[in-house]
Protein backbone atom coordinates (compact mmCIF):
# COMPACT_ATOMS: atom_id res chain seq x y z
CA UNK A 1 0.00 0.00 0.00
CA UNK A 2 2.51 2.43 0.85
CA UNK A 3 4.63 1.46 -2.36
CA UNK A 4 1.39 2.19 -3.94
CA UNK A 5 1.15 5.53 -2.63
CA UNK A 6 4.61 6.76 -3.04
CA UNK A 7 4.11 6.14 -6.71
CA UNK A 8 1.24 7.57 -7.33
CA UNK A 9 2.89 10.92 -5.61
CA UNK A 10 6.06 10.52 -7.81
CA UNK A 11 3.59 10.17 -10.89
CA UNK A 12 1.88 13.61 -9.83
CA UNK A 13 4.39 14.98 -9.54
CA UNK A 14 6.13 14.18 -12.38
CA UNK A 15 3.08 14.91 -14.40
CA UNK A 16 2.82 18.25 -12.66
CA UNK A 17 6.33 19.35 -13.88
CA UNK A 18 5.56 18.80 -17.48
CA UNK A 19 2.59 20.82 -17.55
CA UNK A 20 4.48 23.64 -15.88
CA UNK A 21 7.29 23.61 -17.75
CA UNK A 22 4.96 23.83 -20.55
CA UNK A 23 3.58 26.80 -19.11
CA UNK A 24 6.73 28.45 -18.90
CA UNK A 25 8.47 27.42 -21.55
CA UNK A 26 6.18 27.62 -24.60
CA UNK A 27 6.29 25.08 -27.39
CA UNK A 28 5.46 24.33 -30.86
CA UNK A 29 4.04 21.07 -32.19
CA UNK A 30 6.88 18.44 -33.30
CA UNK A 31 4.63 17.51 -36.29
CA UNK A 32 3.75 20.42 -38.02
CA UNK A 33 5.70 23.21 -36.39
CA UNK A 34 2.08 25.12 -35.03
CA UNK A 35 2.68 26.98 -31.83
CA UNK A 36 1.12 25.03 -29.15
CA UNK A 37 -2.06 26.23 -26.64
CA UNK A 38 -2.98 25.86 -23.43
CA UNK A 39 -3.30 22.10 -22.34
CA UNK A 40 -1.35 21.09 -25.57
CA UNK A 41 1.91 19.12 -25.30
CA UNK A 42 4.73 18.72 -27.62
CA UNK A 43 1.90 17.42 -30.21
CA UNK A 44 -1.18 19.92 -30.99
CA UNK A 45 -4.65 18.90 -31.14
CA UNK A 46 -5.01 18.66 -34.86
CA UNK A 47 -2.15 16.55 -35.27
CA UNK A 48 -3.17 14.35 -32.42
CA UNK A 49 -6.52 13.80 -33.94
CA UNK A 50 -5.05 12.29 -37.74
CA UNK A 51 -2.33 10.52 -35.90
CA UNK A 52 -2.20 7.21 -38.08
CA UNK A 53 -3.29 4.81 -35.06
CA UNK A 54 -2.83 1.02 -35.36
CA UNK A 55 -6.10 0.25 -33.08
CA UNK A 56 -4.19 -3.04 -32.87
CA UNK A 57 -4.44 -3.62 -29.26
CA UNK A 58 -8.22 -4.59 -30.09
CA UNK A 59 -7.15 -7.53 -32.09
CA UNK A 60 -6.19 -10.86 -30.51
CA UNK A 61 -4.56 -11.62 -33.41
CA UNK A 62 -2.04 -9.29 -35.68
CA UNK A 63 0.08 -8.93 -38.05
CA UNK A 64 2.49 -7.86 -34.96
CA UNK A 65 1.49 -11.01 -33.14
CA UNK A 66 3.04 -12.50 -36.25
CA UNK A 67 6.45 -10.38 -36.19
CA UNK A 68 6.93 -11.37 -32.47
CA UNK A 69 6.06 -15.00 -33.29
CA UNK A 70 8.68 -17.33 -31.34
CA UNK A 71 9.06 -20.88 -30.56
CA UNK A 72 10.31 -19.93 -26.82
CA UNK A 73 8.23 -17.31 -26.88
CA UNK A 74 4.41 -16.55 -26.57
CA UNK A 75 3.18 -12.80 -26.96
CA UNK A 76 -0.21 -12.60 -25.19
CA UNK A 77 -0.95 -8.95 -26.07
CA UNK A 78 0.01 -6.08 -28.49
CA UNK A 79 -0.29 -2.28 -28.61
CA UNK A 80 1.28 0.33 -30.51
CA UNK A 81 0.13 3.58 -30.61
CA UNK A 82 0.57 4.93 -34.46
CA UNK A 83 2.08 3.58 -37.65
CA UNK A 84 5.65 4.41 -38.05
CA UNK A 85 6.63 5.02 -41.75
CA UNK A 86 9.63 6.77 -44.19
CA UNK A 87 8.67 10.43 -44.41
CA UNK A 88 6.15 10.34 -41.84
CA UNK A 89 6.01 14.34 -40.08
CA UNK A 90 4.56 11.94 -37.00
CA UNK A 91 7.74 9.99 -36.78
CA UNK A 92 9.37 13.06 -34.70
CA UNK A 93 7.09 11.82 -32.11
CA UNK A 94 9.89 9.23 -31.79
CA UNK A 95 13.37 10.67 -33.18
CA UNK A 96 12.96 13.92 -30.89
CA UNK A 97 12.29 11.91 -28.00
CA UNK A 98 15.01 9.65 -28.65
CA UNK A 99 17.84 12.12 -30.20
CA UNK A 100 17.47 15.72 -29.12
CA UNK A 101 16.99 15.83 -25.57
CA UNK A 102 12.92 15.70 -24.90
CA UNK A 103 12.42 12.54 -22.32
CA UNK A 104 9.39 14.24 -21.77
CA UNK A 105 7.87 13.40 -24.77
CA UNK A 106 8.23 10.04 -24.36
CA UNK A 107 6.50 11.00 -21.00
CA UNK A 108 3.49 12.83 -22.59
CA UNK A 109 3.71 9.80 -25.61
CA UNK A 110 3.29 7.12 -22.98
CA UNK A 111 0.09 8.74 -20.97
CA UNK A 112 -1.42 10.13 -24.11
CA UNK A 113 -1.61 6.00 -25.87
CA UNK A 114 -2.29 4.65 -22.27
CA UNK A 115 -5.34 7.25 -21.55
CA UNK A 116 -6.59 6.54 -24.91
CA UNK A 117 -6.62 2.24 -24.64
CA UNK A 118 -7.42 2.64 -20.76
CA UNK A 119 -11.19 1.45 -20.84
CA UNK A 120 -10.02 -0.75 -23.80
CA UNK A 121 -8.92 -3.27 -20.81
CA UNK A 122 -5.64 -4.14 -22.19
CA UNK A 123 -3.73 -3.27 -18.71
CA UNK A 124 -6.31 -5.29 -17.13
CA UNK A 125 -4.07 -8.28 -15.02
CA UNK A 126 -0.52 -6.55 -15.90
CA UNK A 127 1.19 -6.48 -12.94
CA UNK A 128 4.60 -5.15 -13.92
CA UNK A 129 5.58 -2.51 -16.28
CA UNK A 130 9.79 -3.68 -17.77
CA UNK A 131 10.55 -0.75 -20.33
CA UNK A 132 13.70 -2.24 -23.26
CA UNK A 133 16.93 -1.13 -21.16
CA UNK A 134 20.04 0.64 -22.77
CA UNK A 135 23.75 -0.18 -22.34
CA UNK A 136 25.07 1.76 -19.48
CA UNK A 137 27.30 3.49 -21.89
CA UNK A 138 24.30 4.58 -24.28
CA UNK A 139 21.68 5.50 -21.18
CA UNK A 140 24.69 8.01 -19.77
CA UNK A 141 25.52 9.71 -23.07
CA UNK A 142 21.96 10.32 -24.14
CA UNK A 143 21.14 10.98 -20.30
CA UNK A 144 18.07 8.95 -20.23
CA UNK A 145 16.22 5.80 -21.57
CA UNK A 146 13.18 6.55 -23.52
CA UNK A 147 11.70 3.47 -23.24
CA UNK A 148 11.79 3.83 -19.58
CA UNK A 149 10.02 7.55 -19.38
CA UNK A 150 7.47 5.98 -21.99
CA UNK A 151 6.82 3.46 -19.15
CA UNK A 152 6.87 6.00 -16.55
CA UNK A 153 4.06 7.87 -18.69
CA UNK A 154 1.72 4.62 -18.57
CA UNK A 155 2.48 4.28 -14.70
CA UNK A 156 1.19 7.67 -14.29
CA UNK A 157 -2.31 6.49 -15.57
CA UNK A 158 -2.64 2.93 -14.95
CA UNK A 159 -0.41 3.00 -11.69
CA UNK A 160 1.03 -0.04 -12.67
CA UNK A 161 4.47 -0.03 -11.59
CA UNK A 162 7.98 0.23 -13.81
CA UNK A 163 10.29 -2.60 -12.87
CA UNK A 164 13.81 -2.90 -13.44
CA UNK A 165 14.91 -6.40 -13.80
CA UNK A 166 16.74 -6.21 -17.42
CA UNK A 167 20.28 -5.15 -18.14
CA UNK A 168 21.65 -5.18 -21.76
CA UNK A 169 25.29 -4.94 -22.45
CA UNK A 170 26.89 -2.44 -25.32
CA UNK A 171 26.03 -3.44 -28.55
CA UNK A 172 26.03 -1.47 -32.02
CA UNK A 173 22.88 0.65 -33.18
CA UNK A 174 20.07 -1.21 -34.77
CA UNK A 175 18.73 1.61 -36.95
CA UNK A 176 20.74 0.80 -40.45
CA UNK A 177 21.01 -2.97 -40.13
CA UNK A 178 18.53 -5.34 -42.04
CA UNK A 179 16.40 -7.48 -40.68
CA UNK A 180 18.77 -10.51 -40.02
CA UNK A 181 21.31 -8.31 -38.73
CA UNK A 182 18.84 -7.34 -36.26
CA UNK A 183 18.24 -10.22 -35.19
CA UNK A 184 22.01 -10.99 -35.18
CA UNK A 185 22.93 -7.85 -33.42
CA UNK A 186 20.17 -8.37 -30.57
CA UNK A 187 21.24 -11.86 -29.55
CA UNK A 188 22.92 -12.06 -26.25
CA UNK A 189 22.88 -8.66 -25.37
CA UNK A 190 19.75 -8.74 -22.64
CA UNK A 191 19.80 -10.92 -19.76
CA UNK A 192 17.40 -10.81 -16.59
CA UNK A 193 19.20 -9.59 -13.03
CA UNK A 194 19.29 -11.91 -10.30
CA UNK A 195 16.03 -10.85 -8.64
CA UNK A 196 14.11 -11.33 -11.78
CA UNK A 197 12.65 -14.81 -10.89
CA UNK A 198 11.77 -13.53 -7.58
CA UNK A 199 9.78 -10.35 -8.74
CA UNK A 200 8.50 -11.50 -11.98
CA UNK A 201 7.28 -15.09 -10.81
CA UNK A 202 3.76 -16.05 -11.64
CA UNK A 203 3.38 -12.47 -12.97
CA UNK A 204 2.31 -10.67 -16.39
CA UNK A 205 4.47 -7.79 -17.55
CA UNK A 206 4.37 -5.49 -19.91
CA UNK A 207 7.36 -4.74 -22.20
CA UNK A 208 7.74 -1.50 -23.29
CA UNK A 209 10.07 0.57 -26.19
CA UNK A 210 9.70 3.06 -28.56
CA UNK A 211 9.03 1.26 -31.96
CA UNK A 212 8.70 -1.75 -33.29
CA UNK A 213 10.06 -2.97 -36.30
CA UNK A 214 11.42 -6.28 -36.89
CA UNK A 215 11.10 -7.32 -33.32
CA UNK A 216 14.19 -8.52 -32.86
CA UNK A 217 14.78 -6.51 -29.79
CA UNK A 218 11.69 -6.71 -27.71
CA UNK A 219 11.83 -10.56 -28.73
CA UNK A 220 15.56 -10.57 -27.40
CA UNK A 221 14.35 -9.13 -23.68
CA UNK A 222 11.10 -11.53 -23.95
CA UNK A 223 13.46 -14.38 -24.23
CA UNK A 224 15.40 -12.90 -21.49
CA UNK A 225 12.74 -13.30 -19.13
CA UNK A 226 11.19 -16.16 -19.82
CA UNK A 227 14.46 -18.02 -19.66
CA UNK A 228 14.87 -16.91 -16.23
CA UNK A 229 10.87 -17.12 -15.11
CA UNK A 230 9.36 -19.45 -17.01
CA UNK A 231 5.64 -19.11 -15.63
CA UNK A 232 5.70 -15.73 -16.66
CA UNK A 233 3.57 -13.74 -19.25
CA UNK A 234 4.01 -11.10 -20.92
CA UNK A 235 2.68 -8.36 -23.22
CA UNK A 236 4.16 -5.88 -25.66
CA UNK A 237 3.37 -1.96 -26.22
CA UNK A 238 5.53 0.39 -28.28
CA UNK A 239 4.64 4.07 -29.58
CA UNK A 240 5.68 3.21 -33.11
CA UNK A 241 5.14 0.45 -35.33
CA UNK A 242 6.28 0.08 -38.97
CA UNK A 243 3.59 -1.51 -41.53
CA UNK A 244 6.47 -3.78 -42.39
CA UNK A 245 9.50 -5.43 -41.60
Amino acid sequence: MASALIRRLENSIRDFTDDLMAIIIPDHCIVCSRPLIKGERHICLHCLARLPRTDIHTADFSPLHQRLASTSVNIDRIASWFYYSNGSPYNAIITVAKYANRPSLSRIAGRTFAREILRSNFFKGIDMIQPVPLATIKRFKRGYNQSEQIAKGISSVTNIPVGNMLVARPHSTQTAKSAYGRFLNSLSVFSAKENAARIAAGRHILLVDDVLTTGATLLACAEALTSTVPDIKISVLTIGATRQI
